[in-house]
């Protein structure tokens, strides 16, 4: 069993407009969103390939309510959302958060993956954290739902990798309109949003080969919420 990719972004006020218009730099931004939902649908269908629709979860709407399938019937998740950076100590999950999951009767854990664990060096992609997180819900009856924190998590780029944020020039940042470098990578960069996609890419084809067959993952996310706060702001 595969699983749909939910995507939601929101665009920045506060790119580096360079020489171009606002209206040209906000269309080219627009652009780069509907290209990164188009790249998680297409991983949907890839995923879907072979298989029968009608056990791939899904939202299906009916006459008072939207439901979601899994299975083939409709699921209510009792979800418990784990701390944003939680996931990425194995020992501290089967410690403290798997037993408390299953203590409070949930029957679905939201954890988080970073692109900056997932490939530390670049074009190498380290599958341990996923790969446990997958095995151990199994063990614990729980279904996942995968945060992906990658280029933005709360108007800030805190969990892309070292070379990232090292290669201002080949990933550029979003600046002010007083020039300033924010803590934050432009939404028009190409090559951020390129090495961000392929890492995405290889963490959806990961889950493929080790969950098709299970479906304990029914839904990612893409985190790329790029709000700051209303101190930021005033120099935009």
């Amino acid at each position: 069993m595969s699983f749909p990719c939910l995507a939601g972004s929101q665009l920045p006020r506060h790119n580096n407009w360079g020489d171009g218009s606002y209206d040209d730099d906000l269309k080219k931004g627009q652009m780069m969103k509907k290209e990164i939902g188009i790249l998680c649908l297409l991983f949907f269908l890839h995923s879907a390939k072979g298989q029968d629709r009608h056990f791939i979860p899904h939202l299906q709407r009916t006459a008072n309510s939207v439901q979601l399938i899994v299975d083939g019937k409709p699921f209510i998740m009792l979800a418990g959302e784990v701390h944003n950076s939680s996931s990425s100590s194995l020992d501290y999950m089967e410690k403290f958060v798997w037993p408390e999951l299953v203590a409070l009767r949930c029957n679905t854990a939201i954890v988080s993956i970073s692109w900056e664990l997932f490939e530390p060096r670049e074009g190498e992609f380290d599958t341990a954290i996923v790969d446990s997180l997958i095995r151990s819900a199994r063990e614990y009856q729980l279904k996942l739902v995968i945060i992906w924190f990658a280029s933005w998590k709360n108007g800030e780029s805190t969990y892309v990798p070292a070379l990232v944020k090292q290669d201002t020039k080949r990933f550029p940042r979003a600046m002010t309109r007083s020039g300033e470098p924010m803590r934050s990578l432009s939404a028009l960069g190409a090559e951020s949003c390129a090495a961000d996609a392929r890492a995405f890419a290889a963490l959806i084809a990961r889950i493929r080969e080790i969950d098709e067959n299970d479906g304990t993952v029914m839904l990612s996310h893409v985190c790329l919420f790029t709000f700051h706060s209303s101190e930021c702001l005033k120099d935009c």
